[in-house]
C-alpha cells in the first residue's frame, strides 16, 4: 500500500484493477455491448438512460480490447489521469505504461466494424443554450 496516496477509491480501484490484470492477464476478453445506460453507473443516478449499441468485442489482449470499447464509448483511452471519464487514475494508462498491452487504438488491429463506424458516444450532449445580446 503507498500510503502517500489518499485511501480514495478514485486512486484505489483503478490500480487494484491494474495489478490484479498485470498479475494475470485474461487469454481472451469478451466485452458486451449489446444492451447498456448512458449517464451513470447504474439505476441509482439520476438521469441514466437505457441505450442499444448492439455490439459485442471479443480481443486476446484486454487492454487493447477495452482500450477499443472506450473510443467506441467516445471516450479517449489514452486520457491522462483524472482527466474524464477517468474520475482517478486511468488504469489503460497505467497497464500501458508497463506494457501490459496498449490504449493507443493506432497501434491496435479492429477487425469488423471499424470505431467510427461502431462509434456509440456514452455521453449526452450537453444543450447549447444561445444568449442574445
Amino acid at each position: 500500500v503507498d500510503h502517500k496516496l489518499p485511501a480514495d477509491w478514485r486512486y484505489r480501484v483503478p490500480r487494484v484493477v491494474a495489478d490484479v490484470f498485470g498479475a494475470r492477464p485474461a487469454d481472451l476478453g469478451v466485452i458486451d455491448g449489446i444492451l447498456s445506460i448512458r449517464g451513470g453507473e447504474g439505476w441509482w443516478n439520476k438521469g441514466v438512460e437505457l441505450i442499444e449499441p448492439k455490439l459485442l468485442f471479443a480481443g486476446r489482449n484486454g487492454v487493447c480490447a477495452d482500450a477499443v470499447c472506450t473510443a467506441v464509448m467516445g471516450y479517449n483511452p489514452q486520457a491522462e489521469h483524472s482527466q474524464h471519464p477517468f474520475p482517478g487514475d486511468n488504469h489503460l494508462r497505467l497497464l500501458a505504461s508497463v506494457g501490459v498491452g496498449t490504449n493507443d487504438v493506432k497501434r491496435i488491429e479492429v477487425r469488423g466494424l471499424s470505431i467510427e463506424k461502431a462509434l456509440c458516444p456514452f455521453d449526452k450532449k450537453p444543450i447549447v443554450v444561445a444568449v442574445a445580446a
